[in-house]
């Protein structure tokens, strides 16, 4: 449980590594923290390693070993935003303010042992507020904290994201203001969809649909947290920073029918073949036991047990021998040695990984929504493998090579027809607007 600290008017502000790559880009957000600090406001700040600090260090430990020990990669990762913490604290100071680096046990992030995507299990910010009380900045790194027995934890790639809504959440900030490279949250993702475009408000439950879906800005688990903890989100560009972003917060948006898209090419579809048929007493019924939803669900559980986020997505031709999940390529090994632990009759498992999902987010998903999106895609000769439908999102799996081709259409479909609403005239027919 996360222990509650109320101080007034604190914001939380995060940057990302592209805001904190040089130098010159640290001494630039330390301004942007000056500036709020300016304002009246107790500024906590949250930090990412610089640039691709990360990724290079993944690189040296795989010249050093080819199976790293998880806690020696945790423990190397976590130095990368002690680097990016120390500098913006030390620019800060130049800028006349009271600042301290912090990293996450000095923060009180306690987590879970799961090494390289710990799960955070409590928070005690008392040493974070009495820094506030004290006058200072606190810059805390991003992406980390420590287990019950001290040992340093990694919170998964975006972990910055979630450290910077947690603290948000504990001391009861105004706001948590995601600081990156983008201006805000788009329609779709604008450099391969050309007429995206910035959307001034979300609600967390779209964001969530989003995130889930490929958008990159937010992390899934780090708008999860924000949802159960009503914590309010701007993401705004570190070198635009009078640009308002988008703010996420609060219910959907009853009229708009259309918030966006998104295109996700980090999964793998895990195809599972059940037994076929069994032959009745009279020997020439044949017969088959349904996969009930109990047992679904417990499949999920046992790979969400693992750290696992899995969906189960229906064949766009219905087969009740067939399951296909969803996962991540990078969770697809551990998947496999769960299922095959599963108490499930299974003939066959395939991993097919040649498929990419793309995602309608609304307010609410309808049958129409279904039927205009399915119609839109395979009138330009895309053909569509399964589909998930969820409340607010429709996820569809096609080709990887149709990927990038297949959310354009998608976009332009959509809002086309909100646009259309919005003028109060007829929307354009599909083949007639491409």
């Amino acid at each position: 449980m996360l222990r509650h600290i109320a101080l007034k008017k604190i914001l939380v502000m995060k940057f990302g590594g592209s805001s904190l790559m040089t130098v010159d880009r640290i001494k630039n957000a330390a301004q942007i923290v000056a500036a709020a600090a300016a304002e009246g406001k107790q500024v906590i700040v949250v930090v990412s390693a610089m640039g691709r600090t990360t990724d290079e260090l993944i690189r040296l430990s795989d010249v050093v070993t080819a199976v790293p020990d998880e806690r020696e990669l945790d423990a190397l990762m976590a130095t990368g935003e002690q680097v990016s913490a120390t500098l913006m604290a030390m620019a800060l100071q130049t800028f006349g303010y009271k600042a301290r680096s912090v990293n996450g046990s000095q923060a009180g992030i306690t987590t879970d042992e799961r090494f390289g995507d710990a799960r955070i299990q409590t928070m005690d910010v008392g040493a974070l507020c009495a820094c506030l009380n004290d006058g200072f900045i606190p810059v805390v790194t991003g992406f980390q904290g420590i287990t019950m027995i001290g040992e340093t934890t990694t919170l998964g790639r975006g972990g910055s994201d979630t450290t910077a809504i947690a603290l948000a959440a504990a001391v009861h900030a105004e706001r948590c203001d995601i600081y990156t490279d983008v201006n805000g949250i788009y329609s779709a993702d604008p450099r391969i969809v050309r007429n995206a475009v910035k959307l001034d408000r979300v609600s967390v439950s779209e964001m969530l649909e989003l995130s889930k879906s490929g958008a990159q800005v937010l992390n899934a688990r780090s708008v999860e947290f924000a949802q159960d903890r009503h914590v309010a989100i701007r993401v705004r560009s570190t070198f635009s920073p009078a640009d308002e972003g988008t703010l996420i917060h609060g219910q959907s948006n009853k009229s708009r029918h259309f918030t966006g898209v998104a295109l996700n090419t980090n999964v793998n579809c895990i195809e599972i073949e059940l037994e076929r048929l069994e032959l009745g007493p009279e020997r020439n019924l044949l017969k088959f036991r349904p996969l009930r939803s109990e047992t679904r669900r417990n499949l999920l559980k046992s790979l969400s047990d693992a750290g696992i986020s899995a969906e189960i997505v229906s064949p766009v031709r219905p087969n009740p021998f067939r399951i296909l999940l969803l996962v991540r390529k990078a969770d697809t090994i551990t998947a496999l040695a769960i299922l095959q632990k599963a108490t499930l009759s299974i003939r066959e498992i395939r991993v097919n990984s040649s498929l990419t999902s793309i995602s309608l987010v609304a307010t609410e998903i309808t049958a129409k929504h279904e039927v205009d999106a399915a119609a839109a895609i395979t009138s330009q000769q895309i053909p569509l493998t399964a589909l998930a439908w969820h409340n607010q999102r429709l996820t569809f799996l096609v080709p990887d090579s149709m990927g990038v081709k297949a959310i354009n259409i998608l976009h332009s479909h959509f809002a086309d027809i909100k646009l259309a609403a919005q003028q109060g005239r007829q929307p354009l027919r599909f083949a007639e607007s491409h």
